[in-house]
């Protein structure tokens, strides 16, 4: 993420655990702050991110989460767990001076959203979330057992025929020893994988034969992606099963909006739906007609409830 004429101070904290995380104030500093949490884990920001939001009203903080972006040290796996995240989120918030924050991200950065107001509600204002990941097994499973290849067959084939038959019930800690151990052209090779299994699902416009021909060049973001999420995903979050469904009554008394696209395929529907139920009134789900990615009808929603419910 780059600095424009809007950005109002960025740089790296000391987070501790030999963790160094980039930050960026952006917008309004005289609105009230919205932190922003990125997808992955280990995507990082992107300055297309910014468009969800208008400079002269909102007051936004990205931040790239520990080994992602411009955060070091780099893909980096060590003190990286779900609650060294969210332990980040309330460094930043309380090296800022904030009292209390409102959230907004999608994806991992939905679950992550979830956690620390879970762990700290009476610092969060209100949250505007889209394809909302819950952290379950089965949600994993979806993706990384063959769930994806009911809609995805081509994908799913190209992922699991690089895993040998005795590794093929846990494809995540396979891939996750590759892309550590294997030789460079084995990282390579699955990383192209991985990233191509879910990236193959994230729009309701299918683009498979140009998204195979993209991935024959990789940068250093892709490498993390890769790592960070076969990190987390072996080690199911770091979270118990049920961890936000056990916990939704202490979210019950903050403003939430769900966005999910009716076609995620890479974030089933049901659990945005089932989650939202257990919050109960307070939490409004909108579906609409798109996938997981870009779609025009989940970003244009998700941007006017940016600039309605977090105005």
């Amino acid at each position: 993420m780059n600095d424009d004429s809007y950005t109002i101070k960025s740089g790296h904290l000391d987070v501790g655990d030999g963790h160094k995380i980039y930050y960026q104030q952006w917008g309004n500093h005289k609105a009230e702050p919205i932190f922003f949490l990125h997808g992955g884990p280990g995507s990082g920001c992107k300055d297309k991110y910014k468009l969800t939001f208008d400079p002269k009203k909102h007051h936004v903080i990205f931040h790239d989460q520990r080994g992602s972006g411009l955060s070091t040290p780099f893909a980096a796996v060590d003190n990286n767990t779900t609650n060294n995240l969210v332990k980040d989120i309330e460094t930043l918030r309380n090296h800022f001076k904030f009292s209390r924050i409102s959230l907004s991200g999608g994806s991992w950065g939905s679950f992550l959203a979830l956690v620390y107001a879970v762990s700290y509600p009476e610092n969060v204002e209100k949250m505007l979330l889209r394809g909302i990941f819950t952290g379950t097994k089965a949600e994993l499973d979806h993706i990384q057992q063959g769930g994806i290849a009911k809609h995805y067959p081509e994908a799913w084939q190209q992922y699991i025929e690089l895993v040998p038959k005795n590794k093929q019930n846990d494809t995540s800690s396979y891939y996750f020893d590759k892309l550590l151990n294997g030789t460079d052209e084995e990282k390579r090779e699955h990383t192209k994988r991985w990233v191509l299994l879910e990236a193959s699902a994230m729009s309701i416009d299918d683009n498979y034969p140009a998204m195979v021909l993209s991935t024959e060049s990789y940068d250093e973001q892709t490498t993390a992606l890769a790592i960070l999420e076969a990190h987390y995903f072996t080690n199911n979050c770091f979270k118990s099963d049920d961890f936000l469904y056990v916990n939704a009554s202490k979210l019950k008394d903050i403003p939430i909006v769900f966005v999910h696209g009716r076609f995620d395929h890479v974030c089933p529907p049901e659990s945005a739906y089932s989650l939202a139920k257990r919050i109960g009134e307070n939490c409004h789900l909108h579906y609409v007609p798109a996938g997981h990615g870009n779609d025009p009808a989940l970003r244009e929603t998700f941007r006017a409830y940016a600039w309605s419910f977090l105005g």
